[in-house]
């Protein structure tokens, strides 16, 4: 089960009511909206996220989508690979195999504090459920890197098949940033 999570407006502070949840048919749609808006440097702006979506849906034994919501906008995005037969995933637990957040959530503008964090506490969740115990991996574009490590997952082993360098939390290091982010009041309830 998926953890309530809130967000926050970076101008005022406010809390800001969000859905963590797996992805729904109609979510496209609203990804779609994020075309065109995304900076021109983002190394993340080329991503199929309808192919995501599809795969999420159509093989959910393999990928699981992820999407945050709030305000009626669609605040974040992730793909899981969850299988069993993925030998990473064996290993090291659930795949974080995509994250990407809005355009607005973006620097210069950056309206909401806490699309990217929520969406790796529901990594953390998926990877609970699926007996992996927290423990989760990624690979991401270098311009993301601070954002893994500002959370404390640690660098391991060689760079993965498309020149990236791998991230992780093992269990002990998933439950310290599920309870950093109850602390800030991002998981509530």
């Amino acid at each position: 089960m998926l953890p309530k999570v809130q967000l926050f407006d970076r101008a005022s502070g406010r809390a800001i009511p969000a859905l963590l949840r797996p992805v729904g048919a109609s979510d496209l749609v609203l990804a779609t909206r994020w075309h065109g808006l995304m900076p021109e440097d983002a190394l993340d702006a080329h991503w199929e996220w309808d192919r995501f979506i599809h795969l999420g849906q159509t093989v959910p034994e393999w990928s699981t989508v992820h999407v945050l919501e709030a305000e009626g906008e669609l605040q974040g995005l992730s793909s899981l690979t969850v299988s069993r037969d993925d030998e990473d995933v064996r290993i090291y637990g659930t795949e974080l195999f995509r994250l990407a957040v809005a355009p607005w959530n973006r620097l210069p503008e950056r309206r909401y504090w806490g699309a990217g964090s929520a969406l790796v506490v529901g990594a953390i969740a998926q990877s609970q459920e699926d007996g992996h115990e927290g423990r989760i991996h990624c690979a991401p574009v270098p311009t993301a890197e601070e954002f893994y490590q500002r959370a404390g997952m640690t660098i391991f082993d060689d760079l993965c098949a498309e020149g990236l360098r791998r991230y992780r939390f093992d269990r002990e290091g998933a439950l310290a940033f599920l309870l950093k982010m109850r602390q800030k009041g991002l998981i509530y309830g």
